[in-house]
């Protein structure tokens, strides 16, 4: 990999999918679940993939990797993704992470992709794009039209002490957080240049978005 800093997975799997009504992580595209289609977008970049569930109880369809991959869970109940983002930072500037290699740069932090499950059409070429922008930065952060996109975005782990400060000040916004955080963010033509249709920032959550992108997929 062109940079040595430790790069991470994360997927947060801890919504209640109360729109969609059924578990996200469950639907199915092209013969796979969202949650591995989501894995499958990490495993050629990342060294090792952290899966937060809101808690010990919720149980994940059945996935596969080819990397290491460790299964954790938020320590506050329905306190949105905020939660879920900072125990995975948590872990992943903590934790020894199976097989991976640490190599010196000057910067121990890990870099960690932190998607949604919500995100079926993620492109690897997109996230190893975001990573190479993280660098000197706390996050990257893809921005369209003014909107962020905080759940298609690249965090170091040097930013585990802000976001714990931004938590425990009883913020939840993530995009008060990113705007809070030393942030890359990244605008549509430079995104273009990995993924032309940006179809990794669309997110599923409604059942009338499902049936569109089936409807989508069954053109194609």
């Amino acid at each position: 990999m062109n940079n040595a800093r430790l790069r991470i997975g994360m997927i947060l799997c801890g919504g209640r999918s109360l729109r969609m009504q059924v578990d996200k992580a469950t639907l199915q595209l092209g013969g796979r679940t969202f949650l591995q289609r989501v894995i499958d977008a990490l495993q050629p970049t990342c060294e090792h993939i952290v899966l937060v569930k809101r808690g010990p109880e919720q149980e994940l369809p059945t996935y596969e990797s080819t990397v290491s991959i460790e299964e954790i869970f938020d320590e506050h109940s329905d306190q949105g993704p905020v939660e879920s983002l900072r125990i995975g930072l948590k872990y992943a500037s903590q934790r020894p992470l199976g097989s991976a290699k640490l190599v010196p740069t000057g910067d121990a932090s890990a870099m960690v992709f932190v998607s949604g499950c919500d995100t079926p059409l993620l492109l690897p070429q997109l996230v190893t794009g975001i990573f190479d922008r993280l660098t000197n930065y706390e996050t990257a952060v893809p921005t369209i039209n003014g909107k962020l996109y905080p759940l298609c975005a690249a965090y170091s782990t040097s930013s585990c002490d802000r976001v714990e400060d931004f938590y425990n000040l009883g913020k939840r916004r993530l995009t008060e957080l990113v705007r809070s955080l030393n942030s890359n963010l990244l605008l549509e033509e430079d995104l273009k240049k990995f993924d032309p249709q940006l179809q990794s920032l669309l997110n599923i959550n409604t059942p009338e978005e499902f049936r569109k992108l089936l409807q989508i997929d069954d053109a194609q």
